[in-house]
């Protein structure tokens, strides 16, 4: 239930991917 993420994530995957990384939460997986 979040679209929002994802067109987010598809929009900017790149970027959104770097900053996730960074992250230590580990949304990305």
């Amino acid at each position: 239930e979040l679209p929002k993420m994802i067109a987010v994530k598809d929009a900017n995957f790149s970027e959104v991917d770097a900053v996730f990384c960074c992250l230590p939460h580990g949304t990305t997986q």
